[in-house]
């Protein structure tokens, strides 16, 4: 029960993150704004792992754990997600957060064709529900528009779909790759390489320069959004992984887009029929996998 837990705990905590984060998207390209949350997550993991006596987690490291962890990186958080925002500019972000709602059926698949991870029936049922409610749910929110949403269809649900396919190999990959590990020394190393990589490829693509236009007040938010999202709320993802197993973690982690809703509304938005069927469908699932 308690991976269950963690993992509905990620999905709200990494909501609430994106909505704190959202205003800052105008300010700083994507590639930019991920490797500035990915120094606070380092920065915030090392001084945990310092004043905790963790570095001898460290020599727990396999060759094995650096591997699929190498895979999750390159597979499930660079390539996955930058499809994924390709997608997002090609179809619109509704119809993108749609189609690769699928990550976590595809996530079950896997799972069990290479980790042996097996359910009853009814699990399975939860997971149609949840994995159903929240592309519901996406969906209430259709309506893109302008060419980003028309054109260059067929390119973009490709990308909506293999994103999907790369989070779902991701996934599977931490499960391997933090087999008993500490979740915070493999979230240091995940954040690492995430800081390097996408630090890199921003300051080739002259994105960098967009940090100087952030003022305190967006610094911190940048920084709480991070703490919130990339921190604890890994931390509580990874955990989920660990404990509830890929399946379970990804399903039940992918309901994030619900605890958007709250925060829809205190913004003004108004409630329709589809988000209602969305959410209670959703919810359904929630309690049958976590009963």
């Amino acid at each position: 029960m308690s991976g269950e837990v963690a993992a509905i705990g990620s999905a709200f905590l990494w909501a609430l993150s994106s909505a704190m984060l959202r205003g800052l998207t105008s300010e700083v390209p994507s590639l930019a704004l991920n490797a500035l949350r990915s120094v606070v997550g380092v920065l915030a993991y090392g001084a945990v792992i310092l004043g905790t006596g963790r570095l001898a987690a460290f020599g727990d490291l396999q060759a094995g754990n650096l591997l699929f962890l190498t895979i999750n990186l390159c597979v499930g958080i660079l390539l996955g997600d930058t499809i994924y925002y390709s997608s997002m500019r090609l179809v619109g972000v509704s119809r993108a957060l749609t189609l690769s709602s699928i990550y976590p059926l595809l996530t079950a698949v896997l799972a069990g064709l290479f980790l042996g991870e097996t359910f009853g029936p009814g699990t399975y049922v939860g997971f149609v529900l949840c994995v159903g409610g929240v592309v519901l749910v996406a969906r209430s929110g259709l309506g893109e528009k302008g060419s980003a949403a028309t054109t260059a269809g067929g390119r973009g649900v490709a990308f909506a779909l293999l994103a999907a396919c790369c989070w779902s190999v991701g996934t599977v990959a931490l499960r391997q790759g933090s087999v008993d590990m500490d979740p915070y020394v493999v979230n240091f190393l995940r954040m690492g390489g995430v800081t390097v990589a996408a630090g890199l490829w921003a300051r080739a693509r002259g994105e960098l320069r967009s940090v100087h236009r952030l003022s305190w007040p967006m610094v911190a938010l940048l920084v709480g959004g991070a703490l919130i999202g990339s921190v604890v709320g890994s931390v509580l993802y990874l955990t989920a992984v660990q404990t509830a197993g890929a399946s379970k973690a990804a399903v039940l982690a992918s309901t994030a887009p619900l605890f958007s809703v709250p925060m829809s509304l205190l913004m003004g938005e108004r409630l329709n029929g589809k988000l209602l069927v969305g959410m209670a469908a959703a919810v359904a699932g929630v309690v049958i996998v976590v009963s």
